[in-house]
């Protein structure tokens, strides 16, 4: 989800407290089976927006 909202997923490795708190969201969230046909689609033009994590990998990407 990371990569489909523009951020590599190389770089929540650099950041543990990054990796785990979006791992956390993740861990909690209803959405599972869209994101698993999102990731395996891999498709960065679909929307990703319903990711909860959407907004702060963006950010982060931007940075």
């Amino acid at each position: 989800m990371a990569q489909l909202n523009g951020l590599e997923p190389a770089r929540l490795e650099t950041d543990p407290a990054l990796d785990i708190a979006t791992a956390m969201c993740c861990a909690d969230c209803a959405a599972e089976g869209y994101c698993r046909i999102a990731v395996d689609s891999n498709d960065p033009t679909g929307s990703a927006d319903f990711c909860a994590n959407a907004a702060t990998y963006r950010a982060v990407a931007a940075e």
